[in-house]
């Protein structure tokens, strides 16, 4: 059996803004200063002397913000390394920027996310290559599971999950089964657990007596229970409509049905000329595979990004295509 390791130690790393020309190594002076909010407007690298962050980006008046994730992801085996983050390995379009997303947010933790090198090809959940690949601009460094059940709805479920998990916030980590029942993450490490049998769901009796197991093997295990019983008909019920216009990163582009869809907007950024914003999204599909940020085949020069201005009745994607109206945001309490 696969086993997991928590990583209990968070450690944020940050990198200050740089002027129009210099290519510069931040000290930790410059990193106390940081602002608050992030947002990087071009690829990281790391110095192989100094192992410090350098940033440049060759854009004027940006600023170039790039935090480290150590501890977020707990399903790395590795040390995670910022240079292999999404920010990091996805630039922004020409005379783009980032869009500045609060710090220590949902938005800023996708944005982070550890990808896999360029070229790494879609797998599916038995070690098989996914037979199309085109569509796929790169792949997220996340393990999909021996089983096909990480499919589209779960991945979006994954990545929500894996981040409150990462913050701590248990009581948040909740979604329904396609019954309607709600499966809570707080019950589950009590040892209460939902008992299916045909289209009834009941519930054991908490433990009581038990101490509350908060152990990644057993959110693993949650997660799979949730992977087993919900999917786009369920998440698509829980999640409120968004416009448009009001697009942010963590959004997801979700058509609720038998089969059904849904992607997550991964990141987004602005012109610097005018209000245009852009966005990265992200997929599995089915049978369960690699979770990848998608192409965009309409425009071949914005590729992977997405222009929210180009989207008039409907959003193509390479293997899906969602109506405008078909954007959702996570219910905040």
């Amino acid at each position: 059996m696969l086993k997991y390791s928590i990583l209990v130690l968070v450690s944020l790393l940050g990198v200050a803004c740089q002027d129009r020309m210099a290519h510069r190594i931040l000290s930790e002076e410059d990193i106390k200063n940081l602002p608050q909010a992030s947002a990087i407007a071009a690829p990281a690298k790391i110095d192989p002397i100094t192992k410090r962050i350098v940033l440049d980006n060759g854009q004027p008046n940006t600023d170039t913000i790039a935090i480290a994730f150590d501890g977020q992801y707990h399903w790395l085996t590795e040390d995670y390394q910022i240079q292999t983050s999404l920010s990091a390995q996805v630039p922004v379009p020409h005379r783009y920027r980032r869009i500045a997303v609060e710090k220590g947010s949902y938005a800023e933790w996708l944005r982070f996310l550890p990808m896999l090198p360029k070229g790494t090809t879609v797998k599916l959940h038995d070690g098989s290559v996914k037979s199309y690949q085109a569509g796929a601009y790169q792949v997220v460094n996340i393990d999909i599971g021996k089983r096909d059940l990480q499919q589209c709805a779960d991945a979006v479920m994954r990545l929500r999950a894996e981040y409150l998990y990462s913050k701590k916030q248990y009581s948040d980590i909740h979604f329904n089964y396609t019954s309607g029942h709600t499966i809570n993450y707080s019950d589950w490490v009590v040892g209460k657990r939902p008992r299916v049998k045909g289209n009834k769901v009941y519930f054991s009796n908490k433990n009581e007596a038990a101490k509350a197991d908060y152990s990644y093997f057993v959110f693993r295990e949650y997660l799979q229970s949730i992977y087993l019983y919900a999917g786009t008909s369920s998440l698509n019920q829980e999640m409120n409509v968004r416009r448009l216009e009001n697009m942010q990163v963590g959004d997801v582009f979700i058509k609720g049905g038998f089969p059904g869809h849904a992607m997550i907007v991964l990141d987004m950024a602005q012109s610097m000329d005018n209000d245009e914003k852009v966005f990265l999204l992200g997929q599995s599909y089915m049978p369960a595979q690699s979770i990848h940020i998608v192409n965009n085949f309409h425009d071949l020069e914005l590729s992977p990004w997405y222009a929210i201005s180009q989207i008039q009745e409907e959003l193509i994607t390479p293997e899906w295509t969602f109506e405008s109206n078909q954007l959702k945001t996570f219910q905040k309490k």
